[in-house]
């Protein structure tokens, strides 16, 4: 398990992450555990904060979780907080995609998982 992971599981505060990819944990920003990643630990754990340092850091929001689905979709799906949503769609990631798994996109997962703040921003 790398160290950024491992932050990002244990639900370590964002400062603690920001000390560690000056460190060089950087170097491991993508690498994930079972199917997930540190940004997704992130966004399921609902820490903004932590969301914004690894973005800053260049993790890739490209990358698909286990179940297929992206960042994007899996912030839609996990919190009405439209700050992380907001976040992650500045990097530049195509709002359009689908999760895999779910054939839905990340406004249809919005719907569905009932967060009007995030439905109305996408």
């Amino acid at each position: 398990m790398s160290a950024v992971y491992a932050v990002a599981f244990h639900q370590c505060a964002a400062d603690v992450m920001l000390a560690g990819l000056d460190c060089g944990f950087d170097t491991e920003i993508d690498v994930g555990f079972g199917g997930e990643n540190a940004l997704f630990m992130a966004i399921n754990h609902r820490d903004h904060e932590l969301v914004k340092a690894l973005l800053e850091a260049g993790a890739i929001t490209t990358i698909l979780g286990r179940w297929g689905d992206s960042s994007l979709v899996r912030a839609a799906k996990e919190s009405d907080d439209i700050s992380t949503v907001r976040s992650i769609l500045e990097t530049g990631v195509p709002i359009d995609g689908t999760s895999q798994s779910l054939d839905r996109t990340p406004f249809e997962t919005a719907v569905y998982s009932g967060w009007p703040a995030t439905i109305r921003h996408s």
